[in-house]
């Protein structure tokens, strides 16, 4: 019956049977079992160490019954203190909760890059791309195969916080719930790991801990991030399960709406919302790592793709801010703020996405010279630009922030007209967007140009120029604030990717100087660029022919 177990599951997933006999051995399982034993029985010491200590005469203690603030612990009849168990319980499972979601997420995907590096330096995964098997069938058996010990560790959890989470009071359906989210989170992350072994194979052995540490810093940063009572709604906690923990404690809503339906009234409706958003985002990811598997040289995202998403993904975003008019008060600035932040995340993966590599624009040269004679030569040239894989992305990523920057525009002008009262700046919004579109095309400008290195780490320079130019204004901006006594938005601000923290402080003059440097920055480093691809390709050229043998006539 076994080996018949054995055989059905190798010619359903031949990658997943091989990833688990690699990963069920007896010394990961038992790692598995002992850490999980290990970590829940020193959880349950050190939360036993902080309730009251029946010795003492007097105490004072947070799970105390006392009926009076600051007030000492009082007993009851029999002597022993009134300890407020259900909230002792509901801090056990919030801790078990964060801290395995937290070692599931960043040590399986921790293992899943080195797991791609380790198939890339033995050169299996292009054997593997030869045969029969889909690249679906290939990603399903990596992210269900090589964390196997890990989620055998997570379900070892599960009585515990079962345990812990009906005897603070939770409702079983919201414990299914936020299991659930934690599924739809661990197949998001566990995908982002392996687009990003596929991306960042410039980065060699420093790969998994780059990817591992950066993931570790968001979800850690989201935690106090997610449980911020007097924020509406930020985009961290469209990523993480947290945000739903003080609802499930507290038994109440939020006012978090989403083109007006009340998505934070339950958990129940919220967790639905989490988990489309993770389907929605993974769903774009294992498109991008198909077109890698099955052609390495390509971009990450096609050009036509690149439209689709920029506009799903804002249709998502904007609806945020679609909530009744009279909770929509001063702090709808911060959600702004995490919106933006949101925004310039996501088009800095764009330009990694669709900046094609050297030898792809190399060759496109070649052919577009090959086309120049042909009748329809412009119109071709710019359809080109437009849907072409092989062709710069300039163009293509200008669409993206105008198709991103219409839809901000329209949904913000739709969202005024249910309030005409709100005090909303319309010409500052304007020359955020703006600037924004202006600052983003440098970014995209300089990557495109350093991608043209002839250096083999031109990936690492191109990904250290342009966080520089987006972190460096922002660091000086904090320091000038800093030094002038805080309470001011430096100008510096305006050059930066996120020029909506100051627009709204500078004149007007200010902003438009800022958008002809913007342009001339843009317009040098774009004909620097066109002159190095065509210096480049005729020097390719020049190369094929010198070493073309010479044919004599028969």
């Amino acid at each position: 019956m076994f080996s018949n177990w054995r055989e059905a599951m190798g010619d359903w997933n031949p990658q997943l049977f091989r990833e688990l006999k690699s990963a069920l051995k007896p010394l990961p399982i038992t790692l598995a079992v002992g850490l999980s034993g290990v970590g829940q029985g020193l959880l349950l010491l050190g939360f036993n160490s902080t309730l009251p200590d029946e010795s003492l005469k007097s105490t004072y203690n947070n799970y105390c019954m006392t009926g009076k603030e600051y007030s000492a612990c009082v007993r009851d009849a029999s002597g022993h203190y009134i300890v407020n168990m259900p909230l002792w319980w509901s801090h056990m499972y919030a801790f078990l909760a964060i801290a395995t979601v937290l070692g599931l997420l960043v040590f399986g995907s921790h293992l899943l890059i080195q797991d791609m590096a380790r198939e890339e330096r033995r050169g299996t995964f292009n054997f593997i791309r030869l045969s029969p098997q889909s690249a679906q069938q290939f990603w399903a058996g990596k992210l269900l195969g090589v964390p196997a010990p890990l989620y055998f560790a997570f379900a070892l959890t599960l009585p515990l916080q079962l345990l812990a989470g009906l005897s603070a009071g939770f409702s079983l359906v919201h414990l299914l719930c936020f299991n659930l989210v934690t599924m739809a989170c661990c197949v998001f992350y566990f995908s982002t790991a392996l687009f990003f072994s596929l991306a960042g194979q410039n980065f060699g052995v420093l790969r998994p801990w780059l990817g591992s540490g950066a993931l570790a810093s968001f979800l850690v940063s989201s935690i106090p991030l997610a449980s911020v009572g007097e924020i509406n709604f930020n985009f961290f906690e469209l990523f993480v399960p947290w945000g739903l923990l003080p609802r499930m404690a507290e038994h109440s809503d939020r006012d978090w709406q989403w083109y007006f339906l009340p998505i934070g009234h339950h958990v129940i409706l919220e967790s639905l919302f989490l988990i489309a958003n993770m389907i929605f985002w993974t769903t774009w990811l294992w498109k991008a790592m198909d077109r890698r598997y099955y052609s390495p040289s390509s971009t990450l995202l096609g050009k036509v793709q690149s439209y689709w998403i920029v506009a799903s993904m804002e249709l998502i975003a904007i609806g945020l801010f679609f909530t009744d008019s009279a909770k929509y008060d001063y702090k709808s600035s911060i959600p702004g703020v995490f919106f933006a932040l949101y925004n310039a995340v996501f088009f800095l993966f764009l330009i990694a996405a669709l900046t094609p590599q050297r030898q792809t624009l190399l060759d496109w040269v070649q052919e577009r010279r090959k086309q120049a004679t042909s009748s329809d030569f412009k119109k071709q040239h710019w359809i080109e630009l437009l849907v072409g894989e092989k062709s710069p992305a300039l163009l293509a990523f200008l669409v993206n922030l105008v198709i991103a920057g219409m839809i901000v525009t329209i949904g913000t002008s739709i969202r005024l007209g249910f309030e005409q009262n709100l005090n909303i700046d319309r010409i500052g919004l304007l020359s955020g967007l703006l600037l924004s579109i202006g600052i983003f095309m440098v970014y995209a400008a300089t990557a495109q140009s350093l991608l043209l290195l002839r250096t083999n780490k031109r990936l690492v320079w191109a990904l250290a120029g342009v966080s520089t130019l987006f972190v460096l204004p922002i660091a000086l901006s904090i320091v000038l604030n800093i030094g002038m006594g805080g309470g001011s938005t430096p100008i510096i601000l305006l050059f930066s990717g996120l020029p909506w923290i100051a627009v709204f402080n500078h004149p007007g003059f200010f902003v438009i100087g800022t958008l002809f440097a913007q342009a001339a920055v843009f317009a040098g480093v774009n004909a620097n660029f066109q002159k190095r691809l065509e210096k480049a390709s005729e020097s390719q050229l020049k190369q094929l022919l010198r070493d073309e043998p010479l044919r004599l006539p028969v």
